[in-house]
């Protein structure tokens, strides 16, 4: 599976979010990147 880099900060923010939810951060972002998959980004 490819990996993604995001800056320290905005992982943090993502895993307590993820925290608050009881789910992992890979859990809480794959909404996100499956919508952005679809769209494209062009």
């Amino acid at each position: 599976m490819p990996h993604l880099t995001v800056p320290e900060n905005t992982f943090r923010r993502l895993a307590a979010k993820a925290a608050a939810l009881n789910i992992s951060v890979d859990d809480l972002v794959q909404p996100a990147l499956d919508r952005l998959a679809e769209t494209g980004t062009s």
